[in-house]
């Protein structure tokens, strides 16, 4: 069996996307916010810049500190290949960058489609799928998904959309407690 950091290396030159859970310290949580955090998503926090070069040359960095809670696929799905931090791993990070800025950085921290909108961003999605799986049918029918329900996280997203950098977001008092970057 190939593995993806083998397999993609032309594709991904820093490796597969380094990523660590931030898990809420019980301690700093009330009884409720105990509850609640046992069925929330686990948000994940980049720990290295990723770099991903698509078919067409065009390369995206996505810069350490950035965080993600990846891809809201229902549970019914990811016995389907769908599972949020498996094989979506990769373009759900770029798809989640592209929705949290309406850009991207390259390498050299160059920005590069600006304000291309979320249609572009959920195409996008699909292109990086298809290339990681080199099958049409998941990617579509996640495309359709993207379609129908993206519009709330890209709602959601618009504070962020600055024109500069927010890489912690709506996660920031939990990346700060953390201590990630620095921060305490």
């Amino acid at each position: 069996m190939l593995y993806i950091a083998k397999a993609w290396n032309h594709r991904m030159p820093n490796g597969p996307p380094a990523m660590v859970p931030m898990i809420p310290v019980a301690e700093q949580l009330s009884f409720i916010g105990r509850l609640k955090a046992i069925r929330a998503k686990m948000p994940y926090v980049l720990v290295r810049d990723f770099v991903y070069t698509g078919k067409n040359g065009v390369s995206f960095m996505i810069p350490r500190g950035f965080c993600t809670d990846f891809g809201s696929t229902p549970r019914i799905l990811w016995p389907f290949g769908l599972e949020p931090t498996g094989i979506l791993m990769t373009c759900s990070l770029i798809h989640d960058f592209g929705y949290r800025h309406d850009f991207y950085l390259t390498p050299n921290k160059t920005m590069i489609l600006r304000g291309k909108g979320r249609k572009f961003h959920d195409r996008l999605f699909k292109m990086v799928f298809e290339e990681m799986t080199r099958i049409k049918v998941l990617p579509f029918l996640s495309y359709i998904g993207l379609r129908l329900f993206g519009w709330y996280a890209w709602a959601c997203n618009k504070k962020y959309r600055t024109g500069g950098l927010a890489l912690k977001g709506e996660y920031y008092k939990l990346y700060k407690a953390q201590g990630f970057g620095g921060a305490k």
